[in-house]
């Protein structure tokens, strides 16, 4: 009887080692510490290049004009004037063109460039797009624009500075601004783009039948004077 006995308490030690375990194993999976979150991947070299660029750049400040409406046919100059020692306010005292005046401090390079777009004007650059900035002196970018378009027209004004990054010189935008112009049309020049656009309606459904009215006409009254 003592080895059945014996064996029997071996099982039982058996299968608290295998509960034990099995809890063990259990509170360990519910109670593991989560995963590391990965960290940021650290600034390639060039990346960081760029941003000592950008961090040594000197607080300038800009003004530009622009007109609230302009009337079809007529041009008008957009200017635009930056300055590292000129306040935003001394800079649109400055301006000599109509319109509204706005301004801003931007970041500025020792070059910059200024683009003005719009699909609803003819433009044409008064000045070069990239410029050399002058710390003493006034730099000044002009257009000329003519309506293209009539009604509310939208001009798109983006300044960058020039970086000089691993050996070359390269755009980085600092600044954009998007302007509406409202373009005014007599009534004779909404009549002049009617035609324009519906000369084929108009050839088709008015002037052809038109002639014809006028060549029967004309013919009846020959016949007449004939009997």
């Amino acid at each position: 009887m003592f080895i059945p006995k014996l064996l029997k308490n071996f099982i039982y030690v058996i299968i608290w080692v295998i509960f034990v375990y099995l809890a063990l194993t259990y509170l360990g999976c519910q109670s593991s510490p989560p995963s590391p979150t990965p960290s940021p991947p650290s600034p390639t070299p060039s990346l960081e290049n760029v941003d000592k660029v950008l961090k040594s750049l000197v607080l300038g400040s800009i003004a530009f004009n622009t007109p609230e409406e302009i009337q079809w046919n007529n041009t008008a100059v957009i200017e635009l004037l930056l300055s590292p020692s000129f306040s935003v306010d001394e800079l649109k005292d400055k301006i000599q063109e109509a319109g509204e005046r706005e301004g801003a401090e931007i970041r500025v390079a020792d070059q910059m460039s200024a683009v003005l777009e719009s699909s609803g004007f003819k433009i044409i650059e008064l000045t070069k797009e990239i410029q050399a900035i002058s710390f003493e002196e006034i730099t000044d970018w002009k257009w000329e624009i003519t309506p293209s378009k009539p009604g509310e027209q939208t001009l798109y004004l983006t300044i960058s500075a020039i970086l000089f990054v691993n050996g070359e010189r390269t755009p980085r935008k600092i600044e954009s601004f998007k302007k509406e112009i409202y373009i005014k049309v007599t009534f004779i020049q909404k009549l002049g783009f009617f035609i324009k656009d519906k000369w084929e309606w108009l050839w088709g459904v008015i002037l052809i039948p038109l002639i014809i009215w006028i060549w029967k006409k004309w013919k009846s009254k020959k016949m007449n004077k004939a009997t």
